[in-house]
């Protein structure tokens, strides 16, 4: 487990108000509040009278958690909120990773302080009153139970040595896949599977199932063989016993790939995959294995028809030029979620994604200039820009936001400092029909659903470098 330090008030960026020392102080149950306090108003509604623009602004009270990406809370990190009409209130975090304060005027936008491994990390345009802010940063490797080897004989039927065995293992909180030739002859061939585990410790009493795949290099048949309830013991090796895979029956013919066969993109570079998920478990890091991929905007494949396998395809396409000029990267992927063997074709519609405004790629920027700006996704989507700092080495922030800049302006009211001259680069991810409260919901499925390969989702992303100037 990571350990978390939580001695003494962090300072923000540059200044932090003097009513931080009370809430580095507080202990125990009592979750740390902050009191406003004034900064300018980001935008001015001169027609409104003071009596009105009260009457119209929602208030709510928030109440949030300051974790990692493994669910480990941080204490002691400094998070700062600035409201719609400019209150600005800052709090640190308790030993649970605990924050609130009260009557915040939304939409409001908020940051966390950077940490020894993480940038500072800003949500802008928050609604939601219980924000769970998400901070992927560890204290040296993550710890994990010591992978298990699983050992299972093979007999494979005899389809000769164009033949392949896939063993997969599952668990609710592991994987391992492994896939070999078959060989020559009858006899019984010994394959071993590392079956890793996600996280830091396992379930209680997790038990791994085991399925064996044999086909052919065309396809054409399939044999299937499955071991259940195989004891979980990490650092160990345990011999399963010898299996015969039987016969199982296959699809026809299956279409998988780009809508269009991805003229759109024409001179991008495509990979189609297919993976089959054999878990049987609906969840957002089900196990899986490629089946078949190929270097291409679609392909066609017949599936084997095994009771409660599911099929998921993913369709990708890189930029021409990516990781040829410098830092530039451009790349779009979308996937299908888990579908029944028994639905198909399978298409997939890519769309290339936002286009940069400012900076342009290679251009300049300037620290008193208005901020950055992509064009916008034809459908409402979750933005997280992350900006780098190439010349000094490190992220400077991190934003995630449902518009499509990041004006500095805000930045500033946040207390983020201005950026040093020289070399960055601006790295813009896009998750459309992705909320920017769902990526601080604290229900993690909500919080992580971008990720969540077992339903429909795409991703876009663009990595430009560019030159701070003054």
């Amino acid at each position: 487990m990571r350990r978390l330090v939580a001695a003494g008030c962090q300072a923000l960026f540059v200044v932090l108000s003097v009513g931080l020392s009370a809430a580095c102080g507080s202990e125990g149950g009592q979750v740390p509040r902050a009191a406003p306090t004034e900064t300018p108003p980001r935008v001015a509604v001169p027609e409104e009278t003071p009596a009105e623009r009260e009457a119209v602004v929602e208030r709510v009270d928030v109440s949030g958690w300051v974790a990692t990406d493994l669910d480990e809370p941080i204490g002691g990190r400094t998070v700062r909120i600035v409201d719609a009409r400019g209150a600005r209130y800052d709090v640190v975090t308790d030993g649970r990773g605990r924050f609130a304060t009260g009557e915040v005027a939304v939409p409001y936008d908020l940051v966390v302080a950077p940490g020894a491994s993480s940038p500072a990390t800003v949500h802008l345009g928050l609604l939601r009153p219980d924000p769970y802010i998400e901070i992927f940063e560890r204290d040296g490797p993550t710890p994990s139970p010591a992978r298990q080897t699983i050992r299972v004989g093979v007999r494979a039927p005899g389809c000769g040595a164009s033949c392949r065995v896939t063993v997969v293992t599952t668990s609710p909180s592991g994987a391992g896949t492994t896939t070999v030739p078959c060989g020559k002859g009858d006899g019984v061939l010994v394959v071993d599977v590392a079956h890793g585990w996600r996280g830091l410790a396992l379930q209680p009493d997790e038990l791994i199932d085991v399925h064996v795949l044999v086909d052919d290099a065309s396809n054409a048949s399939f044999a299937y063989a499955r071991i259940d309830g195989v004891a979980s013991a990490p650092g160990d090796t345990l011999d399963v016993g010898v299996v015969a895979p039987e016969p199982v029956p296959a699809t026809d013919a299956v279409d998988i790939g780009a809508k269009g066969g991805g003229e759109a993109l024409v001179d991008w570079s495509w990979t189609t995959s297919v993976a089959l998920d054999v878990s049987g478990a609906r969840a957002s890091q089900a196990p899986g294995f490629v089946f078949a991929a190929a270097p291409a905007a679609s392909m066609t494949i017949r599936l084997p028809l095994i009771p409660r396998v599911e099929v998921r395809a993913t369709v990708s396409a890189r930029h021409p030029q990516s990781d040829a000029r410098g830092a530039f990267h451009r790349s779009t992927e979308v996937w299908s979620g888990a579908r029944p063997l028994s639905v198909h074709p399978i298409a997939l519609e890519l769309a290339a994604g936002p286009e940069m405004v400012r900076p342009e790629t290679g251009g300049s920027f300037s620290q008193r200039g208005l901020g950055f700006e992509w064009s916008a996704m034809d459908v409402g989507a979750l933005y997280t820009l992350t900006v780098v700092d190439t010349a000094r080495g490190g992220a400077r922030f991190r934003v995630l936001t449902a518009e499509h800049e990041v004006p500095l302006g805000r930045l500033a009211q946040l207390g983020l400092p201005k950026l040093d001259l020289g070399d960055h680069i601006a790295d813009l991810s896009a998750s459309p029909r992705v909320e920017v409260a769902d990526a601080a919901s604290p229900d993690p499925a909500v919080r992580r659903q971008r990720q969540d390969r077992t339903r429909p989702g795409v991703t876009t992303r663009l990595r430009i470098p560019f030159q701070v100037t003054r």
